[in-house]
């Protein structure tokens, strides 16, 4: 156990040989100081989880932490409309809150990508608002998939 090798506040090794070569003496400089600002308890290691205050992992904290830091925070309300599909519902409230997967936003996450231009128009960059509200050939493919054009 790693509480074998701590004694009067120092670390102990025991080593097959002394001479551990000076790459080696480094490395274990190195592990001397991250191991500096650990402290040993008189029980079983266990893993510990820094997400929530009593220490425990549970699936609900790991959302709940990844919900809090990646999607975007809204004051608005979302309304679901229960005689659409839910993923069309999905759909709207990531259009709402501009939380699509357009050029511009993948580039603003540091997402390589070739172009922030529209591939439909090639004129403006590829924003939510461009794609489905400016571009007029995005307009236009809307008007056909509705049957108005």
């Amino acid at each position: 156990m790693v509480g074998d090798k701590w004694s009067n506040g120092d670390w102990h090794w025991n080593w097959a040989r002394e001479n551990i070569g000076s790459r080696n003496n480094q490395l274990l400089a190195d592990l001397r100081e991250v191991l500096g600002d650990c402290i040993l308890h008189d029980r079983c290691d266990r893993w510990i989880c820094s997400l929530n205050t009593d220490g425990m992992f549970t699936v609900k904290t790991v959302r709940d932490t990844l919900d809090r830091v990646v999607l975007p925070s809204t004051n608005v309300s979302t309304i679901w409309f229960k005689f659409l599909p839910r993923k069309v519902n999905i759909f709207l409230w990531r259009l709402r809150i501009d939380f699509l997967p357009v050029r511009w936003n993948l580039s603003a996450k540091g997402i390589e990508i070739n172009s922030v231009v529209s591939p439909l128009c090639n004129i403006g960059i590829e924003t939510r608002d461009h794609l489905f509200f400016d571009c007029d050939t995005a307009k236009e493919l809307w008007l056909k998939s509705a049957g108005l054009a």
